[in-house]
C-alpha cells in the first residue's frame, strides 16, 4: 500500500473545515472526516501534523531526498555557526569595553535557548513544521543583523537573545524532522548521523575565527550567516510548503482558519508560561551558582527558586483540569520512558536488536565504570593515553544514554506529540546539566582554597586568594615546587567532583532497570504503527490510488 493510500485509510479523504485536524488524545487517531463531537479535554487540535502527513503522502522519494539534503546542509551551517558566533561575543564586548557583561548575556542566552523549545515544538504541531522553521530562522536572521550592525553592547545583547531563540528553536525542529522521517528502528542511527558535522567543525572553528577577526572582522563573521542560514533552511521550508500545497490541491488536507484565542489555546499558552517560566526561574540561580556560590546568599535567589518550584508544581493541576490542549499531557508523569529525562553505533545496534532497554542499562553501567576509572587515572601523573581511555569510556556511556533516552520517549507518544515530548526531554537535560554544573561549581569554590593552602603549606591568605581568583594569570613558573603544588590542589578538586559524579551515576543505573522493554518496529511509534518509509509505486497503482494533481503544481 503506497503512502497516499495509507494516509487516506488513516485520515479519510475529505472533511468540513470546522471539523478538520483533530486527534483523539487517548487513541492517537487523527480524523479529517466528520466525527462525533467530544469534550474539549478529550481531543487535541493538530493541524500542523495533518499538513505534514498529507505532504508526506504525496512527496515520494524525491521530496524525501530534498529534505535529507536540507537537513544535511542546515546542520553543517548550524555547527559552523555554533563554534564561531559564540566566540565573536568576546571580540564584540571588547570593542565596546564591556567584557565584564559577557557572562550575564551568555547566561541569559543559555536559558532562552532551553526554554524556547517547548513553545516552538507546540507551534510546529499546531501551525506546521515549515511555518515553525520560518519563525525560528527569522529570529536567527534578526539576531545576526542586530549583532552585526550594533553600535552599543546593549544592542548586541538584544540581538544575541534573538540569536538564542533561533538557535534553540531550529535545533529543536531539526531533531523533530529526523524523528518524523525515521522509523523506530532507524531513529537512534538517524538521530546521531545528522550530528556528524559536530565531529569536524570544532577542528576548523578556531581557524575560521582567527581568519575572520584578522580579516573581514567579527561583524561580517556574524553577518554572513544571515545569508547562509536562511539559504540552507530554504531547502526544508520550500520542500514542505510545496508538497503541503500539492496535498491541498489533491483534496486530502484542508486549511483551517482559527481565531487568535483558539491559537493561544491550542499552543497551551498557560502551560507554556508555567513550564518555561518555572524552568527559567530555576535555571537562573542554578546557572549562576556554577560560577560563584556567593549568589546563593542573596534574597532574590531564594525568591526565584521558590517561584520556579511553585510554577512547576502548578503545571500538573493546570494541565489536568484547565488546559484543553496540554503541552505536557498528564499521562507523561506516569510513563517511565519519559519521566527519566536524563552514536551511530548505538543506533545500528538498536536497529539490529529492535530493543533498547538493556543497551541503556549497559550504557549507564559503562558511564559509571568510566567515572570510577577516572578517579584512579585522572591525576597529574596520568599519561595522555590513560586520559584518552578514561574519556572514551565515559563518553561512550553518555552517548548510549542520550541516544536511547530520546528514542524511548518518542516512541510511546503519538506523532502529534512527538515534537513536544522531544522538547521536554531537551529541557530536562538542560536542567540536569545546570544542576551538575552548579554542584561542580560549588565543590570547586568551597574546596580549592583549602587544597591550595594544604598543598602549598601556607597560611598566607592573600597568596591563596590571588591564586584562587586568577588561576591562569598568576601561576608560578613551570617546574617550580609551587607550580606542582597548585596542580596537585586543582587535581584534588577535580577528584572530588568526579566522586560526586560517580555517586550520582548510581541512581541512574538503578532507574534504567525500571525502563519498559518496548520493541522497536518499522512504524513511527508504538501507538500508531504508521510506516514512514516510501517505496516506488507502479503506474497502475498511482493511477488507481492517487487523485489527479495539476501538473503545474
Amino acid at each position: 500500500m503506497d503512502s497516499l493510500s495509507k494516509f487516506k485509510q488513516r485520515f479519510g479523504s475529505s472533511a468540513p473545515a470546522e471539523n478538520a485536524d483533530t486527534i483523539n488524545e487517548a487513541q492517537g487517531d487523527v480524523m479529517l472526516s466528520v466525527a462525533e463531537p467530544q469534550k474539549p479535554s478529550e481531543k487535541l487540535e493538530v493541524a500542523g501534523i495533518a499538513r505534514f502527513e498529507a505532504a508526506q503522502a504525496v512527496w515520494g522519494r524525491t521530496g524525501k531526498y530534498f529534505l535529507y539534503l536540507g537537513l544535511a546542509m542546515i546542520m553543517i551551517i548550524f555547527e559552523l555557526d555554533n563554534v564561531t558566533t559564540s566566540s565573536y561575543i568576546t571580540y564584540a564586548s571588547s570593542s565596546f569595553n564591556e567584557l565584564s557583561k559577557v557572562g550575564t548575556v551568555s547566561t541569559a542566552a543559555s536559558i532562552v535557548l532551553a526554554i524556547v523549545k517547548p513553545p516552538v515544538a507546540k507551534i510546529s504541531d499546531v501551525v506546521g513544521r515549515a511555518e515553525a522553521y520560518i519563525f525560528t530562522i527569522t529570529c536567527y536572521v534578526l539576531g545576526y543583523i542586530l549583532c552585526a550592525s550594533s553600535s552599543t553592547f546593549n544592542t548586541y545583547a538584544g540581538g544575541y537573545i534573538f540569536y538564542a531563540l533561533g538557535q534553540g528553536g531550529t535545533a529543536m525542529l531539526d531533531s523533530v524532522m529526523v524523528s518524523d522521517l525515521s522509523s523506530m528502528r532507524w531513529r537512534g542511527f538517524s538521530y546521531n548521523i545528522i550530528y556528524l558535522p559536530f565531529l569536524i567543525a570544532p577542528w576548523v572553528g578556531a581557524q575560521i575565527v582567527d581568519s575572520v577577526v584578522d580579516g573581514i572582522g567579527w561583524r561580517w563573521g556574524i553577518g554572513m550567516f544571515a545569508i547562509l542560514m536562511p539559504f540552507t533552511a530554504s531547502f526544508i521550508i520550500i520542500t514542505l510548503l510545496v508538497f503541503q500545497h500539492r496535498a491541498r490541491k489533491a483534496g486530502i488536507v484542508y486549511a483551517e482558519k482559527i481565531s487568535l484565542f483558539q491559537f493561544f489555546s491550542r499552543i497551551d499558552i498557560g502551560g507554556v508560561f508555567l513550564l518555561g517560566g518555572g524552568f527559567a526561574m530555576l535555571l537562573l540561580p542554578i546557572t549562576l551558582a556554577a560560577t560563584t556560590t556567593s549568589k546563593w546568599h542573596t534574597a532574590w535567589i531564594d525568591v526565584l527558586i521558590a517561584l520556579g518550584c511553585v510554577a512547576l508544581i502548578a503545571l500538573y493541576p493546570y494541565e489536568r483540569y484547565i488546559a484543553k490542549y496540554p503541552v505536557v499531557p498528564v499521562r507523561y508523569f506516569t510513563n517511565m520512558s519519559i519521566v527519566c529525562f536524563t552514536g551511530m553505533l548505538v543506533g545500528l545496534v538498536m536497529y539490529k536488536t529492535r530493543s533498547y532497554k538493556w543497551i541503556l542499562v549497559g550504557g549507564a553501567a559503562i558511564r559509571m565504570i568510566g567515572y570510577g576509572v577516572m578517579i584512579r587515572l585522572r591525576t597529574n601523573d596520568s599519561s595522555t593515553a590513560e586520559l584518552f581511555v578514561v574519556q572514551l569510556i565515559q563518553g561512550l556511556g553518555s552517548g548510549i544514554i542520550e541516544t536511547v533516552m530520546i528514542v524511548a520517549a518518542q516512541i510511546v507518544v503519538p506523532h502529534a506529540e512527538l515534537a513536544q515530548v522531544t522538547a521536554l526531554i531537551s529541557l530536562g537535560a538542560f536542567l540536569g546539566d545546570g544542576i551538575g554544573s552548579a554542584i561542580a561549581g560549588g565543590i570547586y569554590t568551597d574546596t580549592l582554597r583549602e587544597r591550595l593552602a594544604f598543598r602549598l603549606d601556607t597560611t598566607n591568605q592573600t597568596e591563596i586568594d590571588t591564586l584562587f581568583n586568577s588561576i591562569t594569570g598568576v601561576l608560578p613558573a613551570w617546574g617550580t615546587p609551587q607550580r606542582l603544588a597548585v596542580n596537585e590542589a586543582y587535581s584534588d578538586v577535580m577528584g572530588y567532583i568526579t566522586i560526586a559524579a560517580l555517586a550520582l551515576s548510581a541512581p541512574v543505573l538503578i532507574i534504567t532497570f525500571f525502563m519498559p522493554n518496548n520493541k522497536l518496529g518499522d512504524g513511527r511509534n508504538l501507538l500508531e504503527g504508521t510506516e514512514v518509509s516510501e517505496r516506488e509505486t507502479t503506474p497502475e497503482e498511482s493511477q488507481s490510488q492517487e487523485p489527479k494533481v495539476d501538473p503545474e503544481n
